[in-house]
Formats: C-alpha cells, structure tokens, sequence
C-alpha cells in the first residue's frame, strides 16, 4: 500500500465528495470498494442492512461485478434503495478521498487471501467491519481495529453495524489502531 496516497486527510471536503457520488452526507456511511462477486458475500451485509433497518446508515458499494444487478434486485426487493448506494467503478486515484468521507470500511469475503483494499481502508485510519475468514482476521484485531463477524450471518453483521453507528468514539479509537497497524506492515 502506497503509504503516500493512503492516509487520513482532514482536509477533504466530504459533503461534495459524497454528494459526488449521491450518497447522504448526515448517514454514517459504511464502503465496500472491490469486486461485485459471489464470493464477496456483498448479500450478506444487504440483509444485514435490513435487520438493522435504520435510516442514518448508509451502505456505499464502489465496484463492478457479475453480481451486480443480482444485488441491486435485492436491495429492491427489501427496499433499501436509500439505505445501499452502488457506486460503480472508481478511479483507482479517487479511492483515498472517498475512503477518508467514510466512516467505516466493510470487507465481507470470505475467501480473501489479502484484502489490499483493507490494508488501504486501514491506512486511511478507518476502523473495518469484516468477515471472520481466510486472511481478513491477519489485519483486523476484534474490538481493537474493527469488528470481525461470523461469515454468511446478516444478524451477526447487523449488531456490529450498529455499534459502529452508535459509537463515534469507539470508531475514530478503531480507526487510529488501523493506522498503527497499516503502518507496521
């Protein structure tokens, strides 16, 4: 990770980056940037969106993939639309400023061999919502750097998602580990 473009900017201006991107400036915003795949479990943190069924969440999701209008059929479906936000592709250069407007970074996978866009997330000083599986619990400590959830559990998702949109402090304190941590590797 190119410590130089990865990293915390305050001086960013995230009411236009995320009205940029149609995404709610007043929401805590959650952000998957990756592939839309299968084994990206993207599915498993729409229904984990339902069950918190909250208004002041934001799901942003930044990619393309063949799963794509699968999950946008879902989050009709379970009318979301205003909760789960798809992106599209990014410019690999944009990612740092939309990554410093969030507020955390999801990566629900669970077939990661290395999560570089985590590592990223994490560089960013953002605290990260992940699946307990393949290599994601290398880089994210539960409760220290984020929260680690059961893989294919929306339930088990949707309580993290939770505390992580009830506690700023518990989110900028994760977020300052995850710096630490990009830091050393």
């Amino acid at each position: 990770v190119q410590l130089e473009n990865f990293h915390p900017n305050p001086t960013i201006n995230s009411c236009a980056i995320r009205q940029q991107y149609n995404l709610d400036i007043n929401k805590t915003m959650f952000l998957y940037v990756g592939r839309i795949d299968y084994e990206k479990n993207l599915d498993t943190l729409i229904h984990a969106m339902a069950v918190s069924d909250r208004g002041d969440i934001q799901l942003a999701i930044a990619g393309q993939g063949k799963e794509i209008t699968q999950l946008q059929r879902l989050v009709e479906e379970l009318d979301l639309h205003q909760q789960v936000v798809f992106i599209g592709s990014i410019n690999h250069n944009k990612i740092p400023d939309l990554l410093n407007c969030s507020n955390v970074f999801v990566m629900p996978g669970c077939s990661e061999s290395f999560s570089i866009a985590t590592l990223e997330a994490m560089a960013s000083a953002k605290p990260v919502l992940a699946a307990k599986s393949a290599a994601l619990p290398e880089l994210v400590v539960h409760q220290i750097n984020g929260y680690l959830f059961q893989p294919d559990k929306p339930d088990d998702a949707a309580v993290y998602i939770q505390l992580l949109a009830d506690q700023p402090e518990v989110r900028e304190r994760m977020g300052e580990s995850s710096l630490a941590r990009a830091q050393r590797n």
